[in-house]
């Protein structure tokens, strides 16, 4: 099934420009972490217009899930590209109102320019084991 690149909700920023969001991707040397609930590093992307403008890295501990779904709301995180995600996690993103692609893998740069460029739903981003990743 088809799904929606950006994310135009009413948590999505327009500027004067074009279309910006904020995104976070969990990683572990250079690749999407396999899991969310043990990451301990996420980048944190600015795009606009298809463009990464900023980019940073946040460091965390094990936190429980609704602490970390608070400290990226509060960062402006609209969406979080992760591999596996936890039900604990999952409830506390959709809570927190954050969206999250799941069943995600690869190089993260590789993984950033394949969901600017709406290419993310290829097979190669999907993780083992998983036939779809939105129903």
């Amino acid at each position: 099934m088809a799904y929606k690149m950006h994310v135009r909700s009413a948590n999505a920023g327009k500027t004067e420009e074009g279309f910006r969001v904020r995104i976070a991707v969990p990683y572990w040397q250079h690749h999407i972490s396999p899991v969310l609930d043990a990451a301990e590093t996420l980048l944190i992307v600015d795009i606009e217009n298809n463009k990464v403008v900023a980019q940073h890295t946040l460091h965390v501990t094990h936190e429980q899930p609704r602490a970390l779904a608070s400290a990226l709301a509060h960062a402006d995180v609209k969406l979080l590209i992760c591999g596996a995600l936890s039900k604990s996690f999952s409830s506390a993103l959709n809570h927190a109102k954050i969206h999250s692609i799941t069943q995600t893998r690869g190089n993260i740069t590789e993984v950033i320019s394949a969901y600017i460029n709406k290419q993310l739903a290829q097979q190669r981003f999907l993780m083992p084991g998983c036939n779809e990743r939105f129903k």
